[in-house]
């Protein structure tokens, strides 16, 4: 008889060897040397305030990204894969339609400082572009103007930075304004 089992990756193996949400959450109960059963699903269940390491959590949403995010009008990914920090990003929006960004691709970067996901990263565009949040000097994203990151919470992701920046091109104030000619770089 042979057996075949799903060989896990090794980000799988990893996070299951310290101890993470991940093997917290595949727990149902466990039994506490000092006879007192604990029943850890229901903690994840009800929102326990579980802290996962910056690493992992970066982890998590470099997988995400590169299996890409909802309609396909938002990618995102390391900007360099020898990147062991996990802290430079690449991040791309393509122009919602029926705006004048439409059938334009705009490129990003994203900085995660070392206190990320408690603190907001830096994100940047690279292709100029004419936003309400966005410095025309050197296409940095305004955290003031920016609510996403004005009123930053560690559950947001650069996923979420992505698609609410899309938002923000199609909002009334934004989908009307003139835009910079294609292929301009700040």
């Amino acid at each position: 008889f042979f057996f075949f089992f799903k060989q896990k990756t090794a980000y799988e193996m990893l996070r299951s060897l310290v101890g993470s949400e991940m093997c917290i959450r595949d727990r149902v109960s466990t039994q506490s040397t000092w006879g007192y059963q604990v029943n850890t699903k229901n903690m994840v269940d009800k929102g326990a305030n579980i802290e996962i390491p910056r690493k992992f959590r970066l982890l998590e949403e470099l997988e995400k990204g590169e299996k890409g995010i909802g309609d396909g009008s938002c990618s995102y990914g390391l900007d360099n894969n020898d990147d062991m920090s996990l802290s430079s990003w690449n991040g791309t929006i393509l122009g919602p339609y029926n705006t004048n960004f439409d059938n334009r691709i705009y490129s990003l970067k994203v900085l995660c400082g070392p206190d990320y996901p408690q603190k907001p990263p830096q994100v940047r565009f690279i292709t100029k572009v004419n936003l309400g949040c966005v410095n025309q000097a050197n296409g940095i994203v305004d955290d003031k103007k920016f609510n996403i990151l004005k009123n930053w919470n560690k559950t947001y992701s650069i996923e979420t930075i992505l698609v609410n920046l899309k938002n923000e091109m199609q909002s009334s104030t934004n989908k009307k304004l003139a835009q910079p000619p294609e292929g301009q770089t700040y």
